[in-house]
């Protein structure tokens, strides 16, 4: 089983999608190291790095001490899995800006469906190439409540046209909304976005950010980096030249997606044409 946790960070003209995928053996070693150093910390139910920043809600009265040293420990338990294959982190940063500018002279997707129709392909093309088997019905997709990204990804599961064509959506159980108390997929997901946007922001202002703020700097540096992943920008230069003809899979070069999904069927307990087990 694959699980797929989602969250996003809209602030000061970015949005950032951000995801973190894992097999469900490697979720069940890293929940339990994550909800070890939420116990210690005053057994806090979730990490929320906005709060944690700001000092509200349940870290509210924490000096900036304490709140920076969770964050690190949380992050260090993050670094033991880096070289694990089975777990990756995926991110996409829209530059609402540019995207408001060029959308006034050209027909550009909504920001939130430029982050999820690039990031979709990448997490499926990364899990066909696990070396393990792949059961059907074995990913689960989790958004946080009231994420804007959520319908994009659900349009395309539920789409016929592109079930046939592209066999893969099949393999997906669920798409579904979860909380971020019990739930540290969800946690790490929030963390990654918050650290992708907030350092996109400090670099739009900045050529050396780490100088105007290094403290506030380095958390979204540990906060965006904890994890193997690959990240996309989308700022004016990508949507000037990018003509948006084709979305989801379409992105992947075609010869690079046969290959891979001709290596993911090979391994795959299903056959692509009767959906049924190979014995």
């Amino acid at each position: 089983m694959l699980k797929i946790f989602c969250d996003g960070s809209n602030k000061d003209g970015f949005l950032t999608l951000g995801v973190i995928a894992a097999t469900e053996d490697v979720w069940t070693d890293l929940d339990h190291a994550w909800n070890q150093v939420l116990q210690t910390y005053r057994n806090i139910p979730a990490l929320h790095m906005t709060d944690v920043r700001s000092g509200e809600g349940d870290f509210e009265n924490w000096p900036i001490e304490e709140r920076n040293s969770l964050v690190d420990q949380l992050v260090q338990k993050l670094y033991r899995f880096r070289s694990n294959p089975k777990i990756h982190a995926f991110k996409c940063t829209v530059d609402l800006r540019a995207h408001d500018e060029i959308s006034a002279r050209k027909t550009l997707p909504s920001p939130a469906r430029i982050c999820a129709r690039i990031v979709t392909p990448h997490v499926i093309e990364w899990y066909w190439r696990l070396e393990e088997p792949i059961i059907k019905g074995s990913i689960g997709i989790y958004f946080d409540r009231n994420e804007e990204f959520m319908r994009h990804i659900h349009e395309d599961w539920k789409s016929p046209v592109i079930r046939e064509r592209y066999p893969t959506w099949q393999q997906i159980r669920t798409i579904e909304k979860c909380q971020a108390t019990g739930n540290p997929g969800l946690q790490i997901a929030d963390m990654i976005a918050w650290g992708t946007n907030n350092l996109a922001l400090a670099l739009s202002k900045s050529d050396a950010p780490w100088k105007a703020d290094h403290e506030g700097y380095a958390v979204a540096v540990q906060s965006a980096n904890n994890i193997r992943r690959i990240g996309r920008v989308v700022d004016a230069n990508a949507l000037e030249k990018s003509k948006f003809e084709e979305e989801g899979f379409a992105v992947i070069n075609p010869q690079r997606l046969k290959q891979a999904e001709q290596a993911f069927l090979r391994r795959a307990l299903i056959k692509r044409t009767e959906g049924s087990e190979v014995p």
